[in-house]
């Protein structure tokens, strides 16, 4: 309970525990109650847009999480990033040697159905590259699949964009994307050194996307375009570099007890 507390302390600055080693970043736009593992550090995406409504940041309801709009970030991005703006917090602020992001009422589970501790993290990933959702089996292919609920010229610029900067990605992407399979929610674990790397090949593709294309969206749901584009273009990268990967149930609205590590 009292290393809890700490990490609280450390939260209530805006500033992360410089001397944890593992992280799993909850990310969240609205208040929840964080799994008492200190493993599990809320960080509010977003709150940069938000804190414009409320100049008063201690007496927001997340201000005991950490926020993204610290440091290097990309924060007041978030209608059009989702919880990409968090991913990017971490990518550039955090310093844990293994990091992990999930969502406030999403999370990925053991094979007991519960949190994992930080020894389940780090023997896992002796094993494996990345610890990320099962795959989605659609009853299309994702490039269908995606015109029906978005503008398709985001997902083109997004090709034309891999086929210009990494063109080594290009035949995999354009195979891919006419397949039935993606990830899901931007859920995963990995070591920083991976993380990073990741980091770095996704946003250099979004930003120039970004930078090409104007999103020009009706409702804040279609506007988040990035994230959406983001989630396969994790399949893709995991694909074309041959990771090895644990596929793990996630679980939606958990339960008290489900948010115990076991």
């Amino acid at each position: 309970m009292k290393k809890r507390k700490c990490i609280m302390k450390n939260m209530e600055t805006g500033a992360e525990d410089k001397n944890q080693q593992t992280a799993i970043y909850v990310m969240t736009h609205k208040a929840f109650t964080p799994p008492p593992d200190p493993l599990y550090i809320p960080l509010h995406v977003g709150r940069a847009a938000a804190l414009s409504y409320s100049r008063d940041e201690k007496s927001s309801p997340l201000s005991f999480c950490v926020g993204d709009n610290t440091g290097d970030h990309i924060s007041e991005k978030n209608c059009y990033y989702s919880e990409l703006t968090g991913m990017y917090w971490v990518w550039k602020n955090s310093h844990a040697k293994v990091v992990g992001t999930c969502h406030y009422r999403r999370y990925l589970l053991n094979e007991q159905g519960k949190l994992f501790t930080e020894a389940q993290i780090l023997s896992l990933l002796r094993q494996y590259d990345v610890i990320t959702t099962k795959e989605l089996q659609l009853n299309f292919s994702y490039y269908e699949g995606f015109s029906s609920h978005h503008k398709i010229l985001y997902l083109d610029e997004t090709a034309r964009v891999i086929q210009e900067i990494y063109p080594d990605y290009a035949a995999d992407f354009q195979q891919l994307v006419q397949q039935k399979h993606t990830y899901f929610g931007n859920m995963l674990i990995a070591k920083k050194e991976v993380y990073d790397a990741y980091m770095e090949w996704l946003f250099s593709i979004l930003f120039e996307v970004e930078r090409r294309v104007k999103v020009e969206e009706e409702d804040s749901y279609h506007r988040r375009i990035f994230g959406f584009i983001s989630e396969f273009l994790q399949y893709v990268w995991i694909r074309h570099n041959r990771l090895r990967v644990l596929s793990l149930i996630h679980i939606s609205e958990p339960t008290r007890l489900q948010l115990i590590s076991y």
